[in-house]
């Protein structure tokens, strides 16, 4: 395999800061509502939705200046496989020889390409607790645990979904151990 032949996509820098613009701005709105002024309203719910505001845009918040800190790209095609690194969801290596096929689903407007594998228990057991929770769900819905979304990538669907069909045309049929 040379280097010659890898493509790298980055995350989307200006994505990323947009997460977390927009997360500090809930976390502000959320700290307003926990310590805003007594309106009638219980302080279950006052405490409840404020507090779950902080707790969940902080969240997003860390997570996105973990992906606008992060040094390895989103996804990587080479001969040995696609790399995807593009979530916290993500699996690591995929080889080419496992990826049995692929197709483009949308959920509300957001569009993510699923990758079909052969065992997608070797790919849910590579993940933590959490993480699995959520792979396990794209598994039910969609029959695979790995599902990219480009929406904090450098590069569109439509980029991501050639890269596929041009790397798993020239990988993905080569006999089990040639490299």
């Amino acid at each position: 395999m040379s280097a010659m032949d890898e493509i790298r996509i980055e995350f989307s820098g200006g994505k990323a800061l947009l997460l977390v613009g927009s997360g500090l701005a809930f976390v502000a709105i959320g700290y307003f509502v926990w310590t805003g002024p007594d309106t009638g309203v219980s302080l279950i719910q006052r405490y409840g939705a404020g507090g779950a505001a902080m707790l969940f845009f902080g969240g997003c918040c860390l997570l996105g200046l973990r992906q606008w800190l992060q040094n390895p790209p989103a996804l990587v095609f080479n001969a040995l496989g696609l790399w995807d690194h593009s979530s916290q969801i993500a699996v690591g290596l995929i080889p080419w020889a496992d990826i049995v096929g692929w197709e483009v689903s949308a959920v509300r407007g957001q569009k993510f390409l699923i990758v079909k594998v052969r065992t997608p228990e070797t790919y849910l057991s590579k993940l933590g607790p959490v993480a699995r929770l959520f792979s396990r769900f794209n598994f039910m819905c969609y029959g695979s645990p790995i599902a990219i979304s480009s929406s904090a990538l450098q590069a569109s669907l439509d980029e991501v979904l050639a890269l596929v069909e041009r790397y798993h045309g020239r990988y993905g049929s080569a006999p089990a151990g040639w490299l």
